[in-house]
């Protein structure tokens, strides 16, 4: 079973986390994004309180999203279960969402997308990639299988990009390097709105909450 919790009333609004978190890293979101949507965390399989099957082929990117579209779903009003949620994550949380935005567009009404990429369409890239997820799992004190919810088998997003027509919000920390590349390339493919904290790092929503907030709420206000 996957770990959910809901909080709050009004349009859906789903987070999820990147590799090694867990729903707790958006304690610093929820009560603000509560007053004014129904709020859904989760923990990705293997991580947090969802189950931690011993299995490799439990994990892989394409499971991962279905796991996402399941979540999205049950989270929507019952029997309107196509109605859009807002997806808003973090990292892996991030690509996840622009996957499925991707796949299941009816799904989504907008992306908040944290310190996020749209992965690799050079297959050697991929590898490089995917070998870094494993040792990021380790770690992290979790068997390298279950990095397998972060490797990237093909170029999924980078391929369809153009194809997201959703409203997108981008938040990187200055000092998140590694991520200014990709966010700078989101950003002109998808027509995003960009915003770099300053002083912060891969973990800005955490480190950096009160400027994240801020941004995330002027960003929906403007969807109304």
């Amino acid at each position: 079973m996957l770990h959910r919790d809901k909080v709050g009333e009004g349009p859906s609004l789903v987070l999820t986390h990147g590799v090694g978190a867990s729903s707790e890293t958006w304690a610093g979101q929820i009560p603000a994004l509560a007053v004014s949507f129904a709020v859904t965390s989760w923990d990705l399989r293997g991580h947090g309180r969802s189950e931690r099957p011993c299995d490799p082929a439990c994990y892989s990117r394409d499971l991962a999203l279905d796991d996402l579209r399941d979540i999205v779903e049950s989270a929507g009003t019952p029997g309107t279960p196509e109605a859009p949620a807002v997806l808003m994550g973090h990292s892996l949380g991030g690509y996840l969402s622009m996957a499925l935005a991707i796949s299941r567009p009816s799904l989504v009404r907008a992306l908040v997308l944290i310190a996020t990429g749209p992965g690799f369409r050079d297959p050697e890239a991929r590898e490089k990639w995917n070998a870094g997820m494993d040792r990021m799992a380790a770690s992290f004190d979790l068997p390298s299988f279950v990095a397998g919810i972060a490797a990237q088998p093909d170029a999924l997003v980078m391929d369809g990009l153009l194809t997201i027509a959703a409203p997108t919000l981008l938040i990187v920390g200055e000092r998140d390097k590694r991520y200014h590349g990709g966010c700078a390339y989101l950003e002109r493919k998808l027509s995003a709105s960009l915003v770099t904290i300053e002083g912060a790092g891969h973990l800005v929503h955490e480190t950096h909450a009160e400027e994240v907030n801020r941004a995330v709420d002027a960003f929906l206000t403007s969807l109304v």
